[in-house]
């Protein structure tokens, strides 16, 4: 994909917008939500939120997107359970959203039995 100029896709258009990204019903969450539903391992999705928790890549100017530079600071001083539950809106009550919380938070361990 990247390789490909003519797509014109950097690291940076595709990895900006990081709290849109890791929304509920967005790329990474949902994918965990649809394997957590069906008893599937997803311990290289969980790594790829985490990875997303530090995805600091300005664009081609130096610069983060508004969004992308608050959403990094407040992961940074708040975690990925505080990711999880304001940015991606995962009810720890909820059996499935706590399997993925608790997925996340353990370093992509898949805990079946939360």
């Amino acid at each position: 994909r990247f390789g490909n100029r003519a797509l014109g896709d950097t690291v940076h258009r595709v990895g900006r917008d990081l709290p849109r990204k890791l929304g509920r019903d967005d790329r990474i969450v949902g994918a965990m939500l649809l394997c957590a539903r069906h008893g599937l391992r997803f311990d290289a999705i969980a790594a790829a939120y985490r990875a997303a928790l530090g995805f600091d890549c300005p664009d081609e100017s130096g610069a983060l997107t508004p969004a992308d530079r608050d959403f990094l600071s407040d992961a940074a001083d708040r975690g990925a359970r505080w990711a999880l539950t304001t940015v991606s809106s995962l009810d720890p009550a909820d059996p499935v959203d706590a399997r993925v919380i608790a997925a996340v938070v353990a370093g992509g361990a898949d805990v079946a039995d939360v």
